[in-house]
């Protein structure tokens, strides 16, 4: 699937179609005068090494007022590993050259920045004129479950947070350590939060959860979505999703909304950060 068409200052109009050469993943750039006959440009409009296969990909430009200075995103959904992804970086489009260039320390691959930590790929957006604001679509994974829905929301208030575990520095993936940690390790503050789609005696159940850790400076608040005891049936997909949360448990209560029915769990923490 390609990205959506726009048109350069010449008039020509361009599109972009993902696809990889060996473990570098690409963007190939094709241009148009009529919209029906298109040309493939000599040169990519960017690539990354080993990040294989980019599927969906999706080129637009942040609102900016400066737009000498304006920012683009790059969405690739990436196929090349076990879980799919979908991720992005933030970068400078040199329309004159065709190329993008992603910011200074930008992190690319399955390490860097995503739309969403849970079950969501091939994402593709749309820009509505009418209410300025941008339209956003992807996919999720079908997880048949029981047939009722639920919307669930709980608010923490924390008192005990010289408790919390230290932080290590070298844990830097939250679904790594959402996984290593799990619903059933007990820290200093946590692991707190709900279990949905639990069974009455609890041998099946979906921990969606927060681990409070103390950083340097600050805490660190890690969201996790444990599937791994969500069916007794090994077909399922049972991966173990998580994200830091940018919040100050000093500051604010910690609340968790879940939204359940019969294909996923979906759920926010504080605010929907």
């Amino acid at each position: 699937m390609s990205t959506t068409v726009w048109q350069g200052p010449d008039g020509r109009w361009r599109v972009i179609v993902g696809r990889k050469r060996s473990r570098r993943g690409t963007t190939i750039l094709y241009r148009s005068k009529d919209f029906v006959h298109w040309v493939k440009s000599q040169h990519l409009l960017h690539s990354a090494e080993n990040t294989g296969m980019w599927e969906c990909t999706d080129f637009f430009l942040v609102s900016s007022v400066d737009k000498t200075n304006a920012k683009y995103v790059l969405k690739v959904s990436l196929n090349d590993t076990i879980t799919k992804y979908d991720v992005y970086t933030v970068g400078q489009y040199y329309q004159e050259k065709d190329k993008y260039v992603p910011n200074t320390g930008s992190v690319e691959g399955d390490s860097g920045l995503r739309y969403d930590y849970g079950k969501y790929y091939a994402s593709k957006s749309f820009f509505n004129s009418e209410k300025n604001q941008r339209i956003l679509i992807g996919w999720v994974n079908e997880s048949d479950t029981v047939e009722n829905n639920a919307d669930v929301e709980v608010s923490f208030e924390l008192s005990m947070l010289k408790k919390a575990e230290v932080m290590d520095p070298s844990w830097v993936n939250p679904q790594l350590l959402c996984s290593q940690k799990g619903a059933t390790v007990k820290g200093g503050v946590g692991p707190f939060g709900l279990l949905v789609l639990a069974s009455k005696d609890l041998e099946e159940q979906t921990a969606v959860f927060f681990i409070v850790f103390r950083g340097n400076n600050r805490y660190v608040v890690l969201m996790c979505s444990d599937q791994s005891r969500s069916s007794l049936n090994h077909d399922p997909d049972k991966t173990t999703y998580g994200a830091f949360l940018d919040v100050d448990p000093l500051q604010e209560n910690l609340s968790l909304q879940s939204l359940i029915d019969h294909s996923i769990v979906e759920s926010f923490g504080v605010g929907r950060k």
